[in-house]
């Protein structure tokens, strides 16, 4: 009888261990476990392609696209680059260096960028902008405040011509939001929050973007993800009592 017991009792062992093994080490073709997971998805490498519909009181209806690209480094380092195109003659590009420390709860993180948006013909000119922000996360909510000094230039004449036209040296950054689910849950999320920049846009603090973005991990490989924006309307910073809203949906490659 013992012996039984022992056969019995090793049999359910290795089911268990072969279970294990398989939601673990999944191939590129099996879905993605429902619960959250100790290595949250973005420690991986990935690449996101989004299609882009928006409509305000500059340019009524207007599209485009965007890229981005996520780089860890390592545990302690990541990096973010993003280009965005528009219909309405607007280009961005952003590269984010990001420090991380892990703490007991939580995790802190600073964020150093540099952001380019150009305005091209008939306006040809270009918004600079440099933000360095502190930043600490947690499974539902995160914050983050900081600095960033923006440069209004003339490019019309060229790279060599090119002249300031506004200077600011100070703004206040920040970006204040919550999860639906821990942040590192990799079948869906939902986040909400208020900010006064994006990956592809930085604002003045006062113009503040209200958000909704959410993903959906259909595969170990593959994310849905749409994006909702809503922000003021008009050009080059200035004040509108007209609100725009901005969709987003695409889908994101991890390797």
């Amino acid at each position: 009888m013992n012996k039984y017991v022992l056969i019995s009792l090793l049999t359910l062992s290795c089911v268990s261990l072969l279970s294990q093994t398989v939601t673990i080490e999944q191939d590129g073709d099996s879905m993605v476990p429902e619960s959250c997971i100790s290595v949250p998805y973005t420690r991986r490498y990935s690449i996101s392609l989004l299609g882009m519909y928006g409509y305000n009181h500059t340019w009524s209806h207007y599209g485009g696209f965007d890229l981005k690209g996520h780089i860890p480094i390592c545990r302690f380092f990541e990096a973010d680059a993003a280009f965005e195109y528009n219909s309405g003659g607007v280009c961005a590009l952003t590269a984010v260096a990001r420090p991380m420390f892990p703490l007991p709860v939580g995790e802190l993180f600073l964020d150093g960028a540099i952001h380019s948006r150009f305005f091209l013909s008939p306006y040809d000119m270009a918004w600079l902008t440099m933000a360095a922000s502190i930043g600490y996360r947690m499974d539902y909510v995160s914050f983050q405040f900081g600095i960033m000094n923006n440069s209004l230039i003339d490019i019309s004449k060229g790279a060599s011509g090119a002249t300031d036209i506004v200077a600011e040296p100070v703004n206040f950054l920040y970006r204040i939001a919550v999860n639906v689910r821990p942040y590192n849950c990799t079948r869906w999320n939902i986040t909400l929050g208020t900010a006064n920049y994006t990956d592809y846009e930085y604002e003045r603090t006062w113009e503040s973007i209200l958000f909704i973005h959410s993903h959906y991990t259909f595969r170990n490989h593959y994310s849905a993800l749409l994006d909702v924006d809503f922000k003021p309307s008009g050009a080059f910073h200035l004040n509108a009592q007209f609100w725009g809203v901005m969709v987003r949906a695409g889908f994101k490659y991890y390797f």
